[in-house]
């Protein structure tokens, strides 16, 4: 959407233009939250070879960092109120003005892994519901998975060879994949942008 079409329909309050104290603020919030992306990385990282809680303690942390800075420059959410209006046009602000290509983000910017992680009570809802007869495997840490003779359906799973967190919706079967190698590349890029 354009910036200056959302600008004419902006609360009077707004004046994104001449405000950089507003910009200063999340600017330093996205800095922070890429910080606490790249420490959480550095957890898997570190455990990435054997199972522990703080393998899975990293994948939380990264996975809460990245749906912080989603959140902030997703610019393609639905206005409902008065409040998804300002936060659309907060995130079409700083895009803009910080040169973001959000095509260089895109699995930052994954509204569907944000939301299986955001969601996943509903989730462990839904497998009670429709899935009860068969296992429930989460927070596992292999190269693989094989299960042979029961039915089973896939909570977190983090590849310790390929480097890449699963979750599985129970519901359609789709894997939500986050590569930590791309989001590490991913997460320079939007640095170097917001620190110029």
């Amino acid at each position: 959407m354009d910036f200056n079409i959302l600008m004419k329909n902006a609360p009077p309050w707004v004046d994104y233009k001449d405000n950089k104290t507003y910009l200063d603020l999340f600017r330093k919030q996205l800095i922070d939250q890429i910080k606490y992306s790249i420490i959480a990385i550095d957890y898997i990282e570190n455990s990435r070879d054997k199972f522990t809680h703080k393998l899975f303690f990293g994948i939380q942390g990264l996975l809460c960092s990245l749906a912080n800075i989603s959140k902030l420059l997703d610019d393609t959410r639905s206005i409902r109120n008065a409040k998804d209006e300002r936060a659309r046009i907060r995130a079409t602000r700083l895009l803009n003005d910080f040169d973001i290509d959000k095509s260089r983000i895109h699995l930052i910017l994954n509204r569907n892994l944000r939301n299986t992680n955001e969601h996943y009570d509903e989730r462990l809802d839904e497998f009670v519901e429709k899935f009860s007869n068969h296992l429930y495997l989460d927070g596992i840490s292999a190269p693989g998975i094989q299960v042979i003779g029961h039915p089973y359906e896939l909570g977190r799973f983090y590849n310790n060879k390929t480097k890449i967190i699963q979750f599985m919706d129970a519901q359609i079967k789709n894997i939500d994949e986050l590569h930590i190698d791309k989001v590490k590349a991913e997460l320079q890029y939007l640095e170097g942008k917001l620190l110029l």
